[in-house]
């Protein structure tokens, strides 16, 4: 179920960035659901932090300011992208993150 799931996902946002930034997205994303599935609640903000080994990205958040992972958005500075990546409603705006990370060199073990 999970593959399919992310074949979907992936399918769905690859035409707008790279292979790698629709795996790295779909990362982001099951991080961001285990999150809340941990309880975690949203500060209206968000963090990432991510991390790429033997061929696989695995990614943590938290809708906190984590100065421990890269800060994607500060408290307040647009809670309504926030709320939708929160709500695991806004796949063009994880596949914007996830090559925005992997262009700026933000994803430990990966080198392009």
């Amino acid at each position: 179920m999970k593959s399919n799931i992310q074949d979907l996902i992936i399918g769905q946002i690859a035409d707008a960035e790279s292979e790698q930034a629709a795996n790295l997205a779909f990362a982001i994303r099951e991080a961001i659901a285990e999150y809340k599935d941990n309880g975690g609640d949203n500060e209206n903000s968000f963090s990432v932090d991510a991390k790429y080994n033997d061929g696989e990205f695995n990614a943590q958040c938290s809708f906190s300011e984590d100065m421990s992972m890269t800060v994607m958005y500060y408290v307040g500075t647009d809670n309504e992208t926030v709320q939708s990546l929160f709500n695991l409603q806004n796949e063009k705006e994880l596949c914007r993150i996830a090559g925005l990370m992997l262009s700026e060199g933000w994803v430990s073990g990966f080198n392009g």
